[in-house]
């Protein structure tokens, strides 16, 4: 069984989130005195803060897309009620899901791999995630799709791993996962029983791990099974 990341492993989840938060900053660019990039780079920690903290069980859905938008602009000394964050937010996350786009590697990758079962292991919300699937036309590619809002345990968690596992009714210690986070998806595997596979794009570098090999492309992959 080989499972897979979505974010920045299938969909070029940073393309269409800097395309998203463009949005915003042309809407309200005479509030922030920043350059788009520097403007990116702060949705980009500021997201992450509230994600984190929206996968520990600590805000809904909704509150951290709210937080994070009353975050942003309170740089600028600018109050945002929560009708108007959502409503912002609402703005970046049209645009962001009208850009989602499945990096050049996916369908020759997936096309490689007929006759392996193939599953999903994701940090993301469910709904979101099927829907990114759908976008990308690879949804019937997937025989499990097991999320964090769906376990209750987010990556780097063994038990999302194990449970997925579970899933799909086959041993851990012959299913594989691909993802590109060497924190998140690669240091559990270990401990999950899982073998791992780096989807390494960006030449990062990071530890060694016995049971993970790298990879820069995912149509090198069939190879390292």
């Amino acid at each position: 069984m080989i499972f897979f990341d979505i974010d920045e492993t299938l969909l070029d989840f940073k393309g269409a989130e800097y395309l998203g938060v463009a949005a915003i900053y042309q809407e309200w660019q005479k509030h922030f005195n920043e350059s788009q990039d520097h403007f990116y780079a702060r949705w980009c920690t500021v997201g992450k803060h509230y994600f984190s903290r929206y996968l520990a069980g600590e805000l809904t859905f909704e509150e951290q897309q709210i937080a994070r938008v009353q975050d942003l602009f309170r740089a600028t000394c600018q109050t945002v009620s929560e009708t108007q964050a959502l409503a912002i937010f609402h703005l970046y996350l049209t645009n962001f899901q009208e850009n989602w786009t499945a990096f050049s590697d996916v369908w020759p990758c997936l096309q490689s791999l007929a006759g392996h079962q193939l599953g999903i292991i994701s940090n993301g919300q469910t709904k979101q995630q099927q829907a990114k699937l759908e976008k990308l036309g690879i949804r019937d590619y997937f025989e499990v799709i097991v999320t964090a809002e769906d376990t209750g345990f987010a990556k780097p968690h063994v038990a999302i791993f194990r449970t997925a596992a579970a899933k799909a009714g086959i041993p851990q210690e012959q299913c594989t996962y691909c993802g590109d986070d060497w924190t998140t998806d690669m240091m559990p595997l270990a401990s999950a029983g899982m073998q791992g596979i780096w989807i390494n794009r960006r030449g990062e570098t990071a530890g060694s791990l016995g049971n993970i090999q790298e990879i820069h492309s995912l149509t090198e992959l069939a190879h390292h099974l």
